[in-house]
């Protein structure tokens, strides 16, 4: 765990390179086999293959990463990480761990927010895909945790409630601005509730009689 943690420090670092050409070489090479390569030479390299991040590589340090098992490699080529990914992403059973990025239906499944939420996918996503790129949910140990995060930090860019299925719930029409206003600054705040339908109408039953 040192190791990852230095490796992980590391990248944030700027590096001089003797060998930039050859880097350009080895990116130019995993691109024409299909993987898409994001990032600074002097830096860190994000490596995706099919819309989800594999690796971050250091050229510097000549290691990559493999994110969903939190393994360091030694760099030896491009063929051979080509070879390593390949076997590992034919054989998923081999790499426990959490998926990579989600899209659709399947990241709305590992959200599982309540109904009383509206979702706008597309803003999800692109919220997901960043937090996937800096590192969240590679700990299948903290996963739930990282949902919790994840959600309360940027749950505003793609959450909105659905008050016409809160006012069902409530049995009357409840006043939005009020309601709307206990949601963002309640003790605690609502979006610490929106991964369950019972948590989200336990929050609703104790403060819902103000919004009528």
């Amino acid at each position: 765990m040192k190791e990852l943690y230095r490796f992980r420090q590391y990248l944030t670092e700027n590096t001089d390179y003797d060998d930039l050409i050859f880097w350009e070489k080895e990116i130019d090479s995993l691109k024409d086999a299909g993987y898409k390569v994001k990032g600074d030479v002097g830096g860190m390299l994000n490596v995706s293959k099919d819309g989800v991040l594999i690796s971050r590589l250091s050229p510097s340090l000549k290691k990559y990463e493999d994110v969903k098992i939190r393994k360091l490699i030694q760099y030896t080529g491009f063929a051979d990480f080509i070879d390593y990914f390949s076997d590992v992403l034919s054989n998923p059973e081999d790499r426990k761990g959490v998926k990579g990025m989600l899209r659709g239906q399947e990241l709305l499944d590992f959200f599982s927010f309540t109904k009383y939420m509206n979702v706008d996918v597309e803003e999800l996503e692109s919220e997901f895909e960043d937090a996937i790129n800096y590192g969240q949910f590679t700990d299948p140990a903290n996963v739930e945790e990282d949902k919790k995060d994840f959600t309360y930090e940027n749950g505003d860019r793609f959450l909105d409630t659905n008050e016409d299925k809160m006012s069902e719930y409530l049995g009357f029409e409840i006043d939005t601005e009020q309601m709307i206003d206990d949601y963002f600054l309640g003790n605690p705040k609502a979006v610490e509730f929106v991964h369950s339908d019972e948590d989200f109408e336990g929050w609703m039953d104790e403060i819902g009689s103000f919004w009528r």
